[in-house]
């Protein structure tokens, strides 16, 4: 078998079948499952630098909103409220990179146990991600995880201070949003954090006044 086949017969043996079974449908290079307010994705990253006899990839998940509930925003928000790598849903799971070479001779045993691993924690991580079902979940999450316990690469400690307000501001609470982004304001040392969140806070102002 190829690297490309090798690589196939693991994401439709050890992945494809728990996304199917949990209604995922292929788009494009991603899986999808529209939920009542959010959207989900399953993703594969495979670098630029792999080549015929080494492929390396990762998978990852996001969470997006709709686009109707963020087509009339006074800013820009086209990123993910949340995403991560697919292992790092499970608590004593961190951050594996997938490798798959030509000149191993164990080939098959590898593929096989990369197969069983998938197998064992796609049905888990999928109910973790499904599990979040609205905007005020996700800003619970943001509100309350903490750093240690967080399984998500995404969104960063200063993107953080940026889309809880954005999230409340989506579900028509703009004062309230507004309001966080004051006290984030006054709090705040680094001038490059500062100039972003007066700027959003602007545009936000300027949305309530339209």
């Amino acid at each position: 078998m190829t690297i490309k086949e090798r690589y196939q017969f693991i994401i439709k043996g050890g992945i494809e079948p728990s996304l199917k079974e949990f209604g995922f449908k292929k788009k494009g290079t991603k899986y999808k499952k529209e939920g009542t307010h959010l959207i989900y994705a399953i993703g594969f990253d495979r670098p630029w630098h792999n080549d015929e006899d080494r492929l390396s990839f990762s998978v990852f998940w996001e969470i997006d909103g709709k686009p109707d509930d963020l087509k009339n925003l006074p800013f820009p928000f086209l990123a993910s409220f949340l995403f991560g790598k697919l292992e790092r849903t499970h608590t004593h799971t961190k951050f594996m990179g997938f490798v798959i070479e030509n000149n191993d001779p164990d080939w098959e045993i590898k593929d096989q146990e990369m197969i069983h691993f998938f197998k064992s924690i796609t049905p888990l991580a999928l109910q973790k991600i499904l599990s979040i079902r609205t905007i005020q979940d996700v800003i619970t999450i943001l509100e309350t995880t903490p750093k240690e316990e967080r399984y998500w690469e995404g969104p960063t400690e200063y993107q953080i201070l940026k889309w809880i307000p954005i999230s409340y501001y989506i579900l028509g609470q703009k004062k309230k949003a507004v309001n966080l982004l004051n006290g984030f304001l006054e709090s705040l040392k680094n001038k490059s954090w500062q100039n972003g969140l007066e700027e959003l806070r602007d545009k936000m102002l300027s949305g309530l006044k339209s």
